[in-house]
């Protein structure tokens, strides 16, 4: 529903219970517990309830899920080893880890924003009392220490706060909403009725208001904190409610894709101008032009006697790397980040200027390494935690590209690379539903310096840069 209770909308309508859902960080998935199979198991779909698919499958019972604020991990409550521990496995329900192993009860965990800690509650002291832990499992420590009983943690959306539900006033059997700060302290009622209020969830963003579940008008219903307003209203039980994240906004184009630019050999800029360019374009200029690298060249008859055979490209496609056959962007057919960037470089007549590694005599075939950069000012939703929408500094894709010779002599080597931005940068580089509008700055073909070794950055020139030629 709306956050003022209107647009109710229904997304599963199996005849089991489906019931606890929750969002993960960039609202595009929304996970959910069912009892489709006679237990429970934890089940993902996309925000229309599409996409239902189930990620555990035991005869035990998996239940109450809780995304990472990444979206790559989930952490979820199982008996599946004899009593209530919390596990986590990947968004696609594989590695599953366990985190707890009290031989007491664990249950309802929840990632703190910035996802370097998980809020659960806990029976390891005797009561049912607000833990909280490392992602690893590591670290545990005991927040609450009331003889009532403590459950339901959730984070408020700067991490400084733990809302949870607690019956330590009143009958057993009616929970009132506290909250504290992240390390225990500073415990007060937020608000306490004559009814059970139960599953605080806070206003993301850090605005608008909190809410729970409440039986203040006899059934469950789903109520606004302060002021205590229903957003439900029906004889039937709406419970554990859950917020949609506020996502960042930017300007970002409907698709841009192919990026395809031409390499031209790199010469060197000017520094200290001794000439002046022809009209209109009348600039201090510097003479004589010579090439940027001081170890390759290509084949040009007015400068070293050999025919001009040499052509550049650099290519990055937006695709699904892997996931079902014929999936296209945004990738979202499959369960998994699918969406990559395939790059693939060629650049022939690649020639030596002298010796040195890689190279027999001045305009021999180069059979080294080159390594191709690809600077990027990137713009998305992986910053600060949780879906921060920001743009980074620039930052550069690096590859390398090896060189083989052609055995022809009118022709220099072939230089040739096919990769992905995942592999060249990092896995998680690219990932789906984050919408990254990259802009891209100089691409550019360095040598490898006089080491040899293109990775070995400190000694590389330019060789080659995007551009155009008009001969």
């Amino acid at each position: 529903m709306n956050a003022n209770g209107a647009a109710q909308t229904r997304l599963t309508t199996d005849p089991a219970g489906d019931f606890d859902p929750v969002w993960n960080a960039d609202g595009t998935k929304i996970a959910f517990v069912a009892a489709r199979d006679g237990n429970f198991e934890i089940y993902t779909m996309n925000p229309d309830g599409t996409g239902q698919t189930r990620l555990t499958s035991n005869s035990a019972h998996d239940a109450d899920p809780a995304w990472s604020p990444d979206g790559t991990q989930i952490a979820f409550a199982s008996n599946r080893d004899g009593n209530f521990e919390i596990y986590k496995m990947n968004s696609d329900g594989t590695a599953v880890t366990r985190l707890t192993n009290s031989g007491s009860g664990e249950g309802f965990p929840a990632w703190s924003p910035d996802g370097t800690k998980i809020a659960y509650n806990s029976t390891a002291a005797g009561f049912n009392d607000i833990w909280k832990m490392n992602p690893d499992g590591s670290g545990q420590v005991q927040l609450t220490t009331d003889p009532g009983e403590d459950i339901h943690p959730s984070w408020s959306p700067d991490g400084k706060e733990i809302g949870f539900a607690s019956n330590r006033v009143g009958l057993p059997s009616r929970h009132d909403i506290w909250k504290m700060n992240a390390d225990g302290s500073g415990q007060v009622s937020v608000i306490s009725f004559p009814s059970d209020e139960d599953f605080p969830a806070a206003a993301p963003g850090g605005g608008g208001n909190g809410v729970a579940q409440s039986d203040n008008d006899g059934d469950y219903e789903i109520y606004t904190l302060n002021p205590n307003v229903p957003l439900t209203s029906n004889g039937a039980s709406d419970t554990a409610p859950d917020w949609q994240p506020v996502t960042g906004s930017y300007p970002r184009p409907a698709g841009a894709t192919p990026y395809s630019v031409p390499l031209v050999p790199a010469l060197n800029s000017c520094v200290t101008p001794n000439t002046t360019h022809a009209a209109p374009i009348t600039k201090p200029s510097c003479a004589p032009a010579v090439g940027s690298s001081a170890f390759l060249t290509v084949g040009t008859p007015d400068l070293n006697g050999q025919p001009a055979k040499s052509s550049g490209l650099v290519k990055v496609r937006v695709f699904c790397d892997g996931g079902a056959p014929g999936e296209v962007p945004p990738c979202p057919t499959t369960t998994g980040d699918q969406l990559d960037g395939a790059v693939t470089v060629s650049l022939t007549d690649v020639r030596c200027a002298g010796s040195g590694v890689g190279c027999s005599g001045p305009l021999a075939d180069y059979t080294g390494d080159l390594l191709l950069e690809i600077n990027a000012e990137i713009s998305d939703r992986s910053n600060g935690g949780a879906n921060g929408a920001a743009t980074t500094q620039s930052y550069p894709a690096r590859g390398t590209v090896p060189c083989t010779a052609t055995g022809d002599p009118t022709v220099g080597s072939t230089c040739s690379l096919s990769s992905t931005l995942d592999a060249m940068i990092g896995a998680g580089a690219v990932v789906e539903k984050k919408r990254a509008v990259w802009e891209l700055g100089e691409t550019k073909v360095l040598d490898a310096g006089a080491d040899g070794v293109a990775t070995t950055l400190g000694d590389n020139t330019t060789f080659a840069v995007s551009g155009l030629f008009f001969p």
